[in-house]
């Protein structure tokens, strides 16, 4: 593409110009970040520059998490917040979010689907002064009235050692660090982080990055690696009236972590030990064992999306439907084809166990083959009943696999057969693992860890499917908001 002239010429009739720049940056290490922006403007008029400039990364994206404000280092972290049972305004309403961590410290990143920090008017309340008895004027003054502004919060809410009892109840975690960023007009106006001593205490000793664009936000803490241990985080966004957002937990390990898998509830993992999470959320359409992952019944369903596959995962009537489109499998290839699927049931890692379960079906096929492990590390067939015995799976268990523009895999699988219980509660959760074998060349695509080979005899490499830890996000935003109104208003009285 050519690039401009060096004066472009406006007009009532052309309003609107485009100016292509070229730039040179041969010179500059893979992976630095470039800015182009319009910083002025020559003309016989006033002329106003609106919108931010373009930043992209040097020829491509460098390892790790770089507090930059570019986001393209958090594709493969980044979950979705899924539907709000409470619209908000989109500048409010978080659509991915991430975390990750190093030794350096722990790293947040979230997304709104409106401008972030965009704001809105706070109305401005006018008192008439009271008048002394004789209207002689000469009142007494009240106390002043709050500040109200219009500005828009981001906080993250962190329980650096979800092992250890410290902190205060929020959102399901016991946070003992926020990070609180205030903005307005997209800009970004303050940025705190407290600690949790008895009430939230401004911290300005632990180093706090932050940079955003448009509509995404992303930071770092410099939390010391001996603190962290299984770490937690808990999203939220609001205004001045209290109206808001809030996620569902997400875990990022620090690398000091090992390998047990006994961190709660939610986690989602790039930076080691990079185990991933599935949420099955409850389906409110019907649905057939068919093989298409379009259906409509898996419109609550939660979600996980890489670049060789995504999958969505519900529950029903004490089934779990899993739906898998190996993006990459383009080509039919029949019973070469299949998927796999694999689960702890109780989370135990190691090798397989009879506890252990897991179900594959071919190309063009709706015959599913059950498995459990024996206690020596293998998998051997799975005896099925309509009221199975320990050592037996599910009759009604059932599979079907189709193929549209991409091979997809459906599954239908007993609760009893994911997590050993016919009532799972929030929080709930099993190791769960994906293998789909591609037959025209031979590849095998992988889901359930980031960092490392994802095996089927290898259940620590394994990621989770589990039970959000609470269904109703509209519970925990109002928890949260009366949480932070209570403290500011101690903190006034005090």
């Amino acid at each position: 593409m050519a690039t401009s002239p060096t004066t472009v010429v406006l007009s009532q009739t052309s309003p609107r110009a485009t100016v292509v720049v070229d730039v040179t940056a041969t010179t500059l290490p893979v992976g630095t970040p470039v800015e182009v922006s319009l910083s002025g403007v020559t003309a016989s008029r006033p002329v106003t520059i609106t919108g931010d400039g373009l930043r992209a990364y040097f020829g491509a994206v460098t390892p790790g998490i770089r507090i930059d404000g570019l986001f393209a280092d958090w594709t493969s972290l980044r979950v979705g917040d899924g539907a709000d049972t409470t619209p908000v305004r989109p500048s409010l309403d978080i659509d991915t979010f991430g975390a990750s961590a190093d030794p350096l410290g722990a790293y947040f990143y979230l997304q709104a689907v409106g401008t972030l920090h965009g704001g809105i008017g706070a109305p401005q309340r006018f008192v008439p002064i009271p008048q002394t008895p004789g209207g002689s004027g000469g009142a007494t003054p009240g106390p002043p009235l709050p500040r109200i502004t219009g500005e828009e919060t981001a906080r993250v809410y962190v329980d650096a050692n979800s092992t250890a009892p410290r902190g205060v109840l929020v959102g399901g975690i016991y946070a003992d660090y926020m990070v609180e960023v205030r903005g307005f007009a997209g800009r970004i106006t303050q940025r705190t982080v407290f600690d949790w001593q008895n009430g939230w205490v401004p911290n300005s000793s632990l180093t706090l990055q932050v940079a955003k664009n448009a509509t995404a936000l992303e930071g770092s803490l410099a939390i010391p690696p001996a603190e962290r241990n299984a770490t937690l985080m808990v999203f939220e966004t609001n205004d001045w009236t209290g109206r808001g957002d809030v996620t569902v937990i997400l875990t990022t390990r620090g690398v000091s972590m090992d390998r047990t898998r006994d961190a709660p509830r939610l986690e989602l993992l790039g930076s080691p030990p990079g185990a991933q999470y599935l949420s099955t959320k409850p389906l409110s359409g019907a649905l057939t064992a068919d093989g298409a992952c379009d259906d409509p019944g898996y419109a609550d369903a939660g979600t996980s999306v890489q670049a060789n596959m995504s999958i969505k995962a519900g529950r029903t009537a004490d089934f779990v439907w899993i739906c898998i489109e190996a993006s990459l499998d383009t080509t039919d290839d029949g019973g070469s084809d299949s998927a796999t699927i694999h689960f702890d049931r109780d989370d135990s890692g190691g090798l397989p166990a009879a506890a252990d379960r897991r179900f594959r079906v071919g190309g063009s096929s709706s015959t599913l083959i059950p498995e459990l492990g024996n206690d020596a590390g293998e998998w051997v067939p799975c005896a099925t009943s309509g009221t199975p015995a320990w050592n037996e799976c599910h009759a009604d268990n059932a599979a079907t696999s189709s193929f549209g523009a991409a091979q997809q895999y459906e599954f239908k699988i007993h609760y009893l057969d994911v997590w050993n219980t016919t009532a799972p509660v929030a929080g709930t959760r099993a190791g769960f693992a994906v293998l789909i074998f591609d037959g025209s060349d031979g590849a095998t695509y992988r889901w359930g860890n980031a960092d490392e080979e994802v095996g089927g005899q290898s259940l620590d490499t394994w990621g989770h499917l589990g039970l959000p830890e609470f269904e109703e996000i509209a519970v925990p935003v109002v928890g949260l908001v009366a949480l932070v109104l209570f403290w500011r208003r101690r903190r006034q009285i005090t």
